[in-house]
């Protein structure tokens, strides 16, 4: 009896092994490959996508866009791990329709002065959110900058100001000391791992 309970246990393991490999991985694989996929597009054709149909809004026309390209409908997605990446995309489109939006911004868009935004620094964001693995919050700043912000439940904040030749970095964790240093632009590849670090993820 407990030979033949071991023995099913066994064969259950193996199925789901088998059922991973046969048809999960493959499919996240793919998820991954398409989601990859969809942003070089975005970014090789993001100026010409941000003059489009200017009456429909960014949510929508994300949503359109990431169903062509991936083949594939957040409503339709079966697992938490396709919503999760499906919604990054979602967030990095329209990350991405924002600051593309900054290049109309003129002179005192705040109302206080600020001056508008030059478009080798919107090009350089552009570049470095298309690439970040967990999207930002961003914002335009009067300080001829842009933030890019993460903000957990608990508090914990990570900001990554970006001007044209530095990065500055601010990280504001519990029960922590604050952390706040620069980095030049050129160093842009470690932001990742910042980022992932400071959700406590190893890259």
């Amino acid at each position: 009896m407990i030979q033949s309970t071991l023995s099913k246990n066994n064969s259950t393991k193996l199925d789901m092994t088998s059922l991973y490999e046969r048809i999960l991985k493959p499919r996240r694989d793919r998820l991954n490959s398409a989601a990859h996929s969809f942003s070089e597009k975005f970014m090789k054709n993001y100026a010409f996508r941000a003059t489009q149909n200017s009456n429909v809004t960014h949510e929508v026309e994300a949503e359109k866009t990431i169903s062509s390209n991936c083949g594939i409908q957040l409503s339709n997605a079966s697992n938490d791990l396709d919503i999760y990446y499906i919604k990054e995309e979602r967030k990095r489109t329209d990350n991405l329709y924002k600051l593309q939006s900054f290049k109309r911004l003129e002179y005192d868009w705040n109302g206080n002065g600020a001056e508008e935004f030059n478009d080798k620094l919107i090009n350089s964001v552009i570049f470095i959110v298309g690439s970040l693995v967990r999207q930002p919050s961003v914002f335009p700043t009067a300080r001829e900058s842009i933030q890019l912000e993460y903000e957990k439940e608990n508090g914990d904040y990570l900001e990554l100001e970006i001007y044209e030749d530095k990065i500055g970095v601010l990280i504001e964790v519990e029960n922590d000391d604050e952390q706040e240093y620069e980095i030049p632009l050129s160093e842009y590849k470690k932001l990742n791992k910042i980022v992932l670090g400071f959700h406590g993820t190893r890259d």
